[in-house]
């Protein structure tokens, strides 16, 4: 009986983690082997599984295990989901660097998003993940995002705490937003006032090919000013996510009712 005990706790654990794991940003991308998500899953299930034998209260029927399993996989698609709230914002950024440089019809696939996206945003996308990387970013998601989730959010807290979940997720989504159109402003101001200095030429001087002259220079003063606002647009994101798993420690210690 213990056997069957540990096997469905890791089982329950399992499917947590691999749902986490299909939304996390780098680990759901296509070109990481379904194998190699679900061989780290069920790796980290084993790990932590020992520990949550006193969390978990097994149900006597296969209809109620089966309701339980679907809530765990609905737990961790909401922590994956709001990592991947959170990844946005380099995206967004740099979808708006390509509105405004003039390179918006310059959408590709991009394999580390799964998602047709344009330059800039591949490019911010890309240096979001070296940022979460360089930042241990993947240790953190599972000591705080994997550990401490399976202590403070469980299926009665699902079910209970509704409203503050539905709360922290729509506050994800102002600051995915909020945080894009602040790490894009510079880029956005300086590209504004040069439209503005174009148009005022086309007035003055009409005879000037503006459509020739002004996209060499959007572009020109748009790699300029990114590559001056770089190193600042980085920290800001490192400070985003830092600030992600505070914001996973308090929704699990409000959970938790601690």
């Amino acid at each position: 009986m213990n056997i069957e005990a540990n096997l469905m706790v890791t089982f329950l654990a399992f499917a947590r983690i691999f749902a986490m794991l299909e939304l996390t940003p780098l680990i759901s991308a296509a070109g990481m082997p379904f194998a190699a998500r679900a061989g780290l899953a069920f790796f980290v299930a084993n790990v932590v599984a020992p520990t949550l034998m006193a969390t978990y209260v097994l149900p006597p029927s296969n209809f109620e295990f089966a309701l339980l399993l679907l809530t765990e996989v609905l737990i961790g698609l909401i922590i994956g989901f709001f990592v991947l709230i959170i990844f946005s914002i380099m995206t967004s950024a740099g979808q708006m660097f390509s509105l405004q440089m003039g390179f918006a019809a310059t959408e590709a696939f991009d394999p580390t998003s799964d998602i047709d996206n344009t330059v800039m945003g591949q490019f911010l996308n890309l240096a979001g993940l070296f940022i979460f990387l360089s930042t241990f970013g993947l240790q953190q998601l599972f000591f705080i995002g994997v550990s401490g989730s399976f202590f403070h959010f469980n299926a009665v807290t699902l079910v209970f705490a509704g409203e503050g979940l539905a709360m922290f997720m729509l506050n994800g989504l102002v600051v995915l937003f909020g945080q894009a159109i602040i790490i894009a402003m510079p880029l956005i101001g300086s590209l504004f006032l040069v439209s503005v200095t174009m148009g005022l030429l086309s007035k003055a001087a009409p005879q000037m090919n503006l459509m020739m002259v002004g996209f060499p220079i959007q572009i020109g003063v748009g790699f300029i000013i990114l590559f001056l606002a770089l190193p600042n647009i980085l920290t800001a994101f490192m400070a985003i996510v830092d600030n992600m798993f505070a914001s996973f420690t308090g929704l699990f210690r409000m959970l938790g009712g601690g």
